[in-house]
């Protein structure tokens, strides 16, 4: 695989979630909770992968919550799975399983898209230039929309901005501006994860000045994750199971902490309940929630605070 795609259904009271590959030879493949079609065929789950019928020409994927896209080489973008809330941008919103992939409407040139763990998702046309549908109001990056979008709009409130690598959160998007910090916008702040108004949409753009010279940014269920050029990291939002790595649980940390003890990491990604991130000193290491064993220590069972290393990883 070329390309990789995860996501879980932070919303629901079922362990849904799916996960979809793009092969060397542009086609997709999913697997995982499909009764949206999410995966391209309608099914409880399937625990081998499925192609995705009709994409022979995909250059990325993406994901959210019980849908998936592709971006064909040409650039334009088609989408699969639960049509409601227009997650699709086929121009429609009513309840449906869409197993076949249809076109997003009025998108062409897209040169990047941006999934989420929500009922919406974004694409690229130009450098900080986004267009968004699907329900994720002020995380649209619209300002405050109050309804679902079933085909793009454009991501106003990001005008003049020089925001790079936006990344979903369930109602939250992160992205980097061109000075290396974290700005976030929203439809619910959820517990600090953007911003200091807790439970309060985000429609303009939030700075994040506690840290800066950010590499990268990777949101999780409730919380984030900062990873700087040099390798230190930050975390804000939830840590009720220790998913921030700052060797307490609790809830919020807000405002952002660092997490001591970490200054070599390479990559960091954020899941539902756990952080995990690659060390240049070697291994992956991952903190908070192993309920399922997501910790990869050797247990299932309990959380770790702190970060642990997975093991059998180099």
């Amino acid at each position: 695989a070329i390309g990789l795609t995860v996501t879980a259904d932070q919303d629901s009271g079922f362990d849904e979630s799916h996960a979809c590959a793009l092969r060397s030879d542009g086609t997709v493949v999913c697997w995982g909770s499909s009764e949206e079609g999410q995966i391209g065929v309608v099914a409880a789950a399937e625990s081998t992968p499925q192609v995705v019928a009709g994409i022979s020409d995909a250059v990325e994927i993406a994901s959210g919550q019980d849908f998936s896209c592709a971006r064909r080489a040409g650039g334009t973008v088609v989408c699969w799975g639960s049509q409601n809330l227009g997650r699709l941008g086929n121009g429609m919103t009513t309840p449906a399983a869409v197993t076949t992939p249809v076109e997003v409407s009025g998108l062409t040139g897209a040169i990047s898209l941006h999934g989420s763990d929500g009922a919406f998702l974004c694409a690229a046309v130009a450098a900080g230039d986004y267009r968004c549908w699907g329900a994720g109001n002020e995380a649209l990056g619209a300002g405050a929309i109050g309804t679902p979008q079933p085909t793009p709009i454009e991501a106003t409130a990001l005008a003049g901005l020089s925001i790079e690598g936006v990344r979903g959160g369930t109602q939250v998007n992160y992205g980097v501006d061109g000075s290396g910090q974290v700005r976030c916008w929203a439809r619910n702040s959820l517990n600090g994860a953007c911003s200091d108004e807790r439970f309060m949409p985000v429609a303009v753009p939030y700075l994040y000045t506690s840290f800066s010279g950010v590499a990268e940014v990777a949101p999780g269920g409730g919380h984030a994750m900062a990873r700087l050029t040099g390798g230190a990291l930050w975390c804000f939002g939830d840590s009720f199971d220790g998913q921030c790595g700052l060797g307490r649980s609790e809830s919020p940390v807000d405002p952002p902490e660092q997490v001591s003890g970490i200054d070599d990491a390479t990559l960091v990604a954020a899941g539902s309940q756990h952080t995990c991130i690659a060390r240049a000193s070697g291994g992956v290491w991952c903190a908070g929630s192993n309920a399922l064993s997501q910790l990869g220590n050797g247990m299932r069972f309990g959380t770790e605070p702190s970060f642990v290393r997975v093991v059998g990883l180099p």
